[in-house]
């Protein structure tokens, strides 16, 4: 069979020989060919190109999304975490109210139980924030559970505070003769209950708080009441007890100074003393005591800032 082939005329100018160019057919199938798969591959090509810069834009967009998600998960862990804290600090303040006002443990009615504020909860969001891309979810549900247990808590914690309330404005006295703020600024050097004895390096009973404190610093009345005694001893040096009624009292030991005298009413905040070291004194402190009938007990139940005394 003879081969087929496509001519091309070439005519450079008028003056020159016409030029004949010719071409096998399947050559020029086979160059046509090449031509449409070269032209399909590059559409493809681009295509593929901008759906690649597409899902790259998109891929982007997601990784922000979830560091922003992963930060809101954070966020909201460390704010359920503070939520919890102070959950626990209105819990610690509603039972003093209750100790200061002897009203006792509220009713635990239905749905009304102690929940465990402050408790495993906080701590094991706290440590599954290590690694929040694997524990994502259960943290989420773990705050979940305690929000719920918060919700309970608030709801109880309303009704109890709403309790206190009620008992309270019958009882303006009784909150005005309790002891209930610290006695003067400085550091808690001992605490209520046993120690050992600077003196005999013994183990012995303390019976208050011991507050460092600059010499000369005043000594408030944590409470209303009357001074029944102004004495001086060999240990406790300069000290003052007043009683507040309700078989309550309360004694400031090892004064510089003392600002009031026998019989003499006082407010709480009304300056009775100044601090000092008189008496078996190690340094610069007071000693403070209250007791209910007697009967040593530990000041800080009674207190009702949260902070300390410094």
């Amino acid at each position: 069979m003879a081969r087929r082939f496509y001519t091309i005329l070439v005519i450079p100018d008028v003056r020159s020989k016409l030029r004949r160019i010719s071409i096998p057919t399947n050559w020029v199938h086979g160059i046509v060919g090449i031509s449409s798969v070269v032209f399909l591959v590059t559409i493809f090509l681009i295509y593929s190109y901008v759906q690649m810069g597409v899902r790259v834009i998109e891929l982007n967009s997601l990784r922000k999304e979830a560091r922003e998600q992963r930060a809101q998960i954070r966020s909201f862990a460390k704010s359920f975490q503070v939520l919890e804290a102070q959950m626990t600090r209105l819990e610690r303040f509603d039972k003093k109210l209750r100790l200061m006002t002897a009203l006792g443990a509220p009713d635990k009615g239905k749905g009304n139980s102690t929940l465990g504020v402050g408790g495993p909860e906080g701590k094991e969001v706290e440590g599954l924030l290590g690694d929040l891309d694997k524990n994502q979810n259960e943290i989420l549900k773990r705050i979940q559970v305690g929000l719920l247990d918060l919700q309970r808590l608030a709801v109880r914690q309303e009704l109890s505070f709403n309790q206190i309330d009620e008992f309270l404005k019958g009882q303006k006295h009784l909150l005005a003769s309790t002891p209930s703020i610290w006695p003067t600024r400085g550091l808690v050097s001992s605490g209520f209950g046993y120690r050992t004895s600077p003196f005999t390096g013994e183990r012995q009973m303390h019976e208050g708080l011991d507050i460092s404190s600059v010499e000369g610093s005043q000594v408030l009345a944590t409470a209303d009441g009357v001074v029944v005694r102004d004495d001086r001893d060999v240990t406790l040096g300069k000290n003052i007890e007043i009683d507040h009624g309700n078989g309550v009292t309360t004694r400031y030991a090892h004064n510089s100074r003392v600002l009031v005298r026998l019989g003499q009413k006082v407010k709480r905040g009304d300056p009775i003393a100044t601090v000092g070291s008189t008496g078996k004194s190690t340094g610069p402190h007071l000693h403070y005591e209250v007791r209910v009938n007697g009967i040593p007990v530990n000041p800080k139940d009674y207190i009702v800032e949260e902070l300390g005394p410094g």
